[in-house]
This record gives C-alpha cells, sequence and structure tokens, in this order.
C-alpha cells in the first residue's frame, strides 16, 4: 500500500471528505506515472467528484488537466478534449499560466491526432482569439502566444 493510498485510508476513517480530494488525486496521479489508466482515472474522478461537491473551481483544472492526459494516453480523443478545453477554461479564469501552456500543449497533441476541428474553435473561444490563431497555436506555428498568456 502506498504512502498516498494509507493517507486515503485515514481521511475516508475520519470523514475528511474535503481532504480526500487532494489525496485522491494524488493516488490518481501515483497511478498514472505507472500507466494505470483505468485507475488513474477512477482516482481523479473521485477527487474531482468532491472537489465539485466543495465548489473547488481552482483545484478542478488540475484534476480535469490530468484526466485529459490519461484519455489522451488512451488515445480517448473526445473525452480528452473534453478535459484538456474545461481545464483551460478554469486555468485561464485563475490566470494560472503554466497550467494554460500545458494544457494548451495536450490539447495540441490532441487536436493533431485527432484533427477535431472543434478543438480549435474551442481553444479560440477560451483564449478569446480567432481562429486562425488558434491553428498556428496549436500547430506551434506561434509559441510567442503561448508565452505572453
Amino acid at each position: 500500500m502506498t504512502v498516498p493510498r494509507k493517507a486515503l485510508d485515514l481521511k475516508i476513517e475520519f470523514n475528511a471528505r474535503y481532504e480526500q480530494a487532494s489525496t485522491y488525486h494524488n493516488v490518481g496521479r501515483v497511478a498514472q506515472e505507472q500507466r494505470q489508466w483505468e485507475q488513474a482515472e477512477q482516482y481523479y474522478r473521485k477527487a474531482l467528484d468532491l472537489k465539485i461537491e466543495f465548489n473547488d473551481r481552482y483545484e478542478q483544472a488540475g484534476t480535469y488537466h490530468n484526466l485529459g492526459a490519461v484519455a489522451e494516453e488512451q488515445r480517448e480523443w473526445e473525452q480528452a478534449k473534453h478535459n484538456f478545453l474545461t481545464a483551460l477554461s478554469l486555468f485561464i479564469n485563475y490566470n494560472e499560466k503554466q497550467g494554460v501552456i500545458l494544457t494548451l500543449q495536450g490539447l495540441a497533441v490532441v487536436w493533431k491526432e485527432s484533427a477535431d476541428a472543434e478543438i480549435v474553435s474551442g481553444v479560440a473561444e477560451a483564449l478569446q482569439i480567432p481562429e486562425q490563431e488558434a491553428t498556428k497555436l496549436l500547430s506551434g506555428q506561434n509559441s510567442a502566444q503561448a508565452g505572453s498568456l
């Protein structure tokens, strides 16, 4: 049993529901690092459910991003797109530039692999830029704009 898993068990035992969210997230990250995609997704979803329950939108962003990364690894493009675009919106809302950049990188991979035009329009809408600029950003032609977000 991993240390994060032991911590989770204690938080469950003492009904520390809000604190469980970050621990579920951490256990999900361990599973993700071990390439145990289904387990990672399950833990991230539990973390997300609690973050939604407590209306912790700031912390939801990272969990949505990680769910996007897990879906990307499994080539589940629709799910990856949804999670990454949700994360992008939240990161923008909280002016988390590093989160925005990392999420755009994930979206670029999904866009290149899936050729899903909704990714371009979603990025354009979230960043409030023309779709042509979003296309350049996702294709790596406009990395200067990504750095100025």
